[in-house]
């Protein structure tokens, strides 16, 4: 098994701590600052990202989908890098569309990584579309995470595992669970 270590730039680590300070966690890395001001911290250009197939009825979600996706992405949370929609006919035929295909140019969000769900990647998050219904495959950035994930690779951590429950299933457990 390799092992990861941090990528050191003995150059200019009090810059690259600035742009951390100002941009990341500064509540975080404000700690490290006072135990050594030339602290030398990673910074990611992008955060970890994750691919969703979100199921509905009929041929593209509902406005609340979309707005629940804006939301999101205007409270800073997750920046959307790619939207496709896909729908399965009666007889089984898939077809997808980037978002860029299904409305005018001038109401497509800015998208930062248009066509970073692959082929591959569509067939197999599509797998589940029953005939008649539709799927939209939303890759979005976790920005929430960028800092940390920062952070864990310049301490030599690594995500051995990573499991998502959706929030019904956590829900209904919990009420059944709960005194």
């Amino acid at each position: 098994m390799m092992a990861i270590s941090p990528a050191w730039d003995d150059d200019l680590p009090s810059a690259r701590y600035e742009a951390c300070v100002t941009t990341n966690a500064p509540w975080l890395l404000n700690g490290l600052a006072a135990l050594n001001p030339e602290v030398s911290m990673t910074t990611f250009d992008y955060g970890p990202i994750e691919f969703y197939a979100i199921g509905f009825d009929g041929d593209r979600p509902g406005p609340e989908i979309l707005q629940a996706i804006d939301d999101l992405v205007a409270s800073g949370t997750v920046n959307v890098l790619d939207l496709v929609f896909a729908t399965r006919s009666e007889d089984g035929e898939l077809t997808v569309l980037e978002l860029s295909d299904t409305v005018d140019d001038a109401e497509v969000p800015s998208l930062d990584l248009v066509g970073l769900a692959s082929d591959d990647d569509i067939a197999e998050l599509t797998d589940g579309v029953a005939p008649g219904t539709s799927a939209a495959i939303l890759v979005v950035e976790l920005l929430w995470a960028k800092a940390f994930a920062s952070a864990l690779f310049d301490a030599g951590g690594v995500v051995l595992a990573r499991e998502g429950i959706p929030a019904p299933i956590v829900n209904a457990y919990l009420s059944e669970n709960l005194d």
